[in-house]
């Protein structure tokens, strides 16, 4: 696969499989980069600065939003997470790059790229961005998975309600929806890089 510049977003509900497709993207093409986050929270052990977050102090980065450094942000358990414009500005140097985000920020990716690029850039950026949502085969799939990462049942339920309420609102933003069945994760990354190389073709 020829490198092009294009900027794959992975989403879809908590326990879809994201990370494992995104894993295996990056072993199996060589060419595409896991876009890096940046986060104030603690590095667990064996993560490493520049590979798995960039880690910096609350302080630098309120600082670095105040500079507009930031292409979206969030807060999650008490830490602060965002991408920064350098981070997908990659793309523009023909460098592919995999970016792993929520449904609710990929569903507004145009908008998130047009209002922190300029216009030249955010069209030629959008153009190529490619949003795959992921999801399991089922709903019974989705609860098994959820319990198998230690939710009770209460958390599960809430969770199940955002996600359904995420995908009323958002559903028709996302043209490209892959099941990812259990057991059958090199199918799912064989139909995502399809897609990938229809979109290289098509530039």
């Amino acid at each position: 696969m020829k490198q092009t510049g294009i900027l794959l977003v992975v989403t879809g509900p908590t326990a879809s499989g994201k990370d494992a497709v995104v894993e295996s993207i990056l072993k199996k093409t060589h060419v595409f980069k896991k876009v890096i986050t940046t986060t104030t929270r603690t590095p667990r052990p064996g993560e490493k600065n520049g590979v798995n977050y960039f880690f910096v102090s609350i302080k630098d980065f309120h600082k670095m939003g105040e500079n507009q450094e930031f292409l979206e942000t969030n807060e999650y358990g008490g830490n602060f997470y965002g991408t920064t414009k350098k981070e997908i500005h990659q793309v523009l140097a023909r460098q592919d790059l995999v970016w792993r985000i929520d449904p609710s920020a990929a569903a507004k990716i145009k908008s998130i790229i047009s209002k922190n690029f300029p216009k030249d850039a955010a069209s030629e950026l959008i153009s190529k961005t490619i949003v795959i949502y992921l999801s399991p085969e089922s709903a019974q799939v989705l609860i098994s998975r959820l319990k198998g990462r230690g939710f009770s049942g209460s958390e599960i339920d809430q969770r199940l309600n955002e996600e359904n309420m995420l995908w009323e609102k958002y559903q028709n933003k996302f043209p490209y929806v892959i099941i990812n069945k259990t057991g059958y994760l090199d199918k799912t990354v064989a139909n995502v890089l399809a897609l990938v190389q229809e979109r290289k073709e098509s530039l």
